[in-house]
């Protein structure tokens, strides 16, 4: 994920991005990753990119019910 993130702050295009399989919840092989060759406007990263474990759902539920808007 390091080499993605310098690669694009240092416009080294081509790139290939990293995709996810979330139906085998695992990253694809990187054969498959999409590659650009234009400079991205937005970068958006999802939790699995830096390894963070997923929560379950009954967490998550738990989470909204104690949710209080600002």
């Amino acid at each position: 994920m390091r080499q993605v993130l310098m690669g694009l702050r240092q416009n080294n295009l081509p790139i290939a991005l990293p995709r996810f399989n979330k139906a085998t919840d695992n990253p694809h092989p990187k054969s498959s990753w999409p590659v650009i060759s234009e400079t991205p406007d937005i970068v958006i990263f999802e939790g699995w990119c830096w390894g963070v474990p997923h929560r379950l759902r009954k967490n998550l539920l738990l989470q909204q019910i104690h949710w209080k808007p600002i």
